[in-house]
């Protein structure tokens, strides 16, 4: 490999930014990685950013339902395979060799199974909140120094490209039309209760196949384990936009127990109307005025146009922006939509 990345992450970039959604980014750029790096397998998920749990993958070179297994086993708590830890890694991408970790899970099931004897791991996170992860397996050699060099490289334009196509997925789709019910039982079963509820097993039972997992399914997957262990899989809170009606909810978990009925986990997805209240803008710090601004700039106006419609100077409401932005993090609109709907 050449001894400057330049031109290989140029490359990159245009395929970026080509992408059109999270999915397609998915594979173009991890394909491409996965080539460049002489990867002989590679999976890549995208992460719900509040949550850190993945939402989709793209997989090559893996066994038949490789993905399958990669969710049975992904709550096991390894270092390796925990998404939420992944997400927050200091080390945007790490090594793992064969005999390095011999008592961690997650290397007991790839490297055993599957053969395997090094593996490069890359997260694609901004400030602890994760947009993906991508794990990349070799047989027979490790990942040479220029290597890793393109790899560390490639974390910056995957993050920033992920980050806005999520954010724009949040952005375009609508609040739902009403509170879903759920409830898993032991066995994994997801029984909607409503007609929201039984809309969204709908969608999840057409979905759920190898290469196709939604959170929500990540989420009956969690419920199922903390009704066999209590405690062991704590259910976060997770933004969740339904595949075919492009409408979002926010996840929520309850274990519940009545005399008579088996024991299940009530999942209750509210709809999430973050950015259609001033008042949930305050709740993050805001006063009344920056929050007026935050809502015409996610809403699409240019500085000019939200200027106007709240009838002051375009330099006083560049002047609310920047402290909005500095309040809470974040540099621009796509940024603010993210944080925001991840429910800050």
């Amino acid at each position: 490999m050449a001894s400057t990345t330049a031109r290989p992450l140029a490359t990159l970039e245009r395929l970026c930014a080509e992408a059109r959604t999270s999915d397609e980014l998915l594979k173009v750029a991890g394909d491409w990685i996965a080539d460049r790096a002489e990867a002989d397998a590679h999976v890549m998920c995208r992460l719900d950013p509040l949550s850190a749990l993945w939402n989709g993958a793209s997989d090559r070179g893996y066994p038949v339902n490789s993905c399958a297994h990669y969710r049975e086993q992904a709550f096991l708590r390894s270092e390796y395979a925990d998404m939420g830890l992944a997400s927050r890694m200091p080390e945007r991408v790490r090594r793992l060799e064969r005999g390095v970790t011999p008592t961690d899970p997650y290397t007991e099931l790839y490297f055993d199974n599957f053969g395997y004897g090094y593996e490069a791991h890359i997260s694609f996170a901004v400030n602890g909140q994760g947009f993906g992860y991508m794990t990349m397996a070799k047989t027979t050699e490790d990942f040479g120094p220029g290597v890793m060099r393109l790899l560390e490289g490639a974390v910056t334009p995957v993050t920033q490209h992920l980050r806005r196509l999520i954010a724009k997925e949040m952005l375009e789709a609508v609040p739902g039309e009403g509170v879903g019910l759920l409830a898993v039982d032991r066995q994994g079963g997801l029984h909607g209760l409503n007609d929201v509820g039984r809309g969204m097993q709908a969608v999840l039972t057409r979905r759920d196949d190898a290469r196709s997992y939604t959170v929500l399914g990540v989420v009956a997957e969690m419920a199922r384990r903390e009704l066999l262990a209590p405690g062991q899989t704590p259910i976060p809170r997770v933004l969740y936009v339904c595949p075919e009606t492009r409408r979002r909810y926010r996840l929520l978990a309850e274990r519940v127990s009545n005399p008579g009925f088996p024991e299940q986990v009530l999942i209750v997805a509210e709809p999430v109307r973050g950015l259609d209240s001033v008042e949930l803008l305050r709740t993050a710090g805001l006063t009344e005025r920056e929050a007026e601004v935050a809502m015409v700039t996610l809403r699409g106006f240019k500085s000019v146009e939200g200027a106007e419609a709240l009838g002051m100077s375009e330099h006083t409401f560049l002047g609310h922006l920047k402290v909005v932005y500095r309040k809470l993090g974040v540099s621009s609109r796509g940024e603010l939509a993210a944080l925001l709907l991840s429910g800050v």
